[in-house]
């Protein structure tokens, strides 16, 4: 229940976030795409993958992106954004972060952070019998 209270404020203050800055927002959730909502202003289109936690902005955060996403945010890096909501039960606070090309880095728009990345590997088991 807690996860998707959080899940749930981390969507909602993102589509707040884009929608104050005049963009319309659509969800794409459950669609698998490789991101969760789609944000458009114009011919301009961005690829929202939606992140939350409950800790607040000044704690390390680590986020994971599913193969899926991270494929999407490697292949549409330009259009592609990484929002992370931190302290979603209390007053959620958007963190965007967009590709910086001349940097390869993905920066948050005040290029105060940046995300670092780790590539894991990971396998799932499965009981047979």
């Amino acid at each position: 229940m807690r996860k998707v209270k959080i899940e749930k404020a981390a969507i909602n203050a993102t589509s707040d976030y884009y929608t104050d800055r005049g963009y319309d927002v659509e969800s794409v959730e459950k669609e698998n795409v490789g991101y969760d909502l789609v944000a458009s202003l114009g011919n301009r289109k961005l690829l929202i993958e939606v992140k939350g936690t409950s800790l607040p902005s000044d704690e390390v955060i680590t986020v994971n992106l599913s193969p899926n996403e991270y494929r999407k945010s490697k292949s549409r890096k330009n259009q592609y954004r990484i929002c992370i909501v931190t302290d979603c039960l209390n007053k959620p606070l958007v963190n965007e972060f967009v590709w910086n090309k001349s940097d390869e880095k993905w920066e948050d728009e005040n290029n105060v952070s940046i995300l670092k990345i780790t590539e894991v590997v990971s396998a799932n088991f499965t009981i047979t019998k």
